[in-house]
């Protein structure tokens, strides 16, 4: 067990670790550890820099900061990415459900009940727990159409659904979610919960064992080599991309190609700063690849 260090002694620590504080006095890295981020999150981002001798080379305190700023703004845009995608699924299975004949929007929320338990569980403890959709919980609990069922369902729960409508129908237009959903839940966690994003991209044990059908083709028409398409995270940003293209709007698309390379001009305000931090060069051009891949 680590001792745990007052701000003054992890500022020693960083400057005994090769950091430098070019731009920064040491009251305004304690101020800006204890009042504006944490030393846990920042120093996650050091991991982008090569060491030598076990000293980081050619890392300033001030490259954290920036690095924390354009975590945030990438969270944000695939966290937004990630709950349009969402929405366009369950706009499409609503569609199918329209116009399928077979379907009376009922029997399904009893099948899927029947084959995904948990799910359906799940689903309907939030349903019942929801704090400004009561009285349509007490209108519908006993005789549930898919479409209100869907207003509750988590993105996890979604998947599921969607898992069934496709093996009952056969369903062409939602085969690549139910292939590839599972990997863009894992980029909306991520960014839902504020976690680190540009770190451990290229660690080998999260390389995957196997990945879904489809994403090395992906990754080959987006332009990403060298066989990164097997990292989860690269898998995960090519899937929820893939998802992007597939199903949302062209307005959206439009949107989220646009706001997309302004941040890709964000993460390159200070690139001299970044020229010997190959891990993170990295990282910006898959970045771009992904950001160049929704332009029409």
């Amino acid at each position: 067990m680590k001792e745990k260090l007052p701000l003054p002694s992890l500022y020693d620590d960083m400057k005994r670790r090769g950091i430098t504080f070019k731009n920064h006095s040491k009251n305004e890295v304690l101020e800006i550890l204890e009042t504006k981020n944490y030393y846990y999150k920042l120093a996650a981002f050091r991991k982008n820099f090569e060491k030598v001798d076990g000293k980081y080379v050619n890392l300033d305190f001030s490259y954290l900061v920036d690095l924390a700023i354009i975590d945030m703004h990438i969270r944000n845009y695939l966290l937004e990415i990630s709950l349009s995608v969402e929405h366009f699924i369950k706009t499409e299975l609503s569609r199918l459900l329209n116009a399928n004949q077979k379907e009376d929007g009922y029997s399904i929320v009893q099948e899927f009940k029947e084959k995904k338990t948990y799910s359906y569980n799940k689903t309907m403890g939030y349903f019942k727990k929801t704090r400004y959709q009561k009285d349509m919980y007490i209108k519908r609990k006993e005789e549930m159409s898919i479409w209100a069922f869907m207003e509750h369902t988590d993105y996890s729960s979604l998947l599921d659904l969607v898992d069934v409508y496709c093996f009952k129908n056969k369903s062409k237009t939602l085969r690549k979610a139910n292939k590839l959903g599972g990997s863009t839940r894992n980029i909306r966690n991520a960014c839902a919960h504020n976690s680190v994003f540009l770190i451990e991209w290229f660690n080998k044990m999260s390389i995957l064992e196997n990945n879904p059908a489809g994403i090395k083709s992906l990754a080959d028409e987006m332009g990403i080599e060298d066989e990164k398409y097997q990292y989860a995270k690269v898998n995960d940003l090519i899937a929820l991309f893939s998802l992007l293209k597939s199903y949302c709007s062209k307005e959206v698309k439009k949107h989220y190609y646009k706001s997309g390379r302004a941040l890709i001009d964000r993460c390159l305000r200070k690139e001299e700063s970044y020229i010997n931090a190959p891990r993170l060069e990295e990282k910006f051009i898959i970045l771009m690849q992904l950001v160049d891949f929704l332009e029409e």
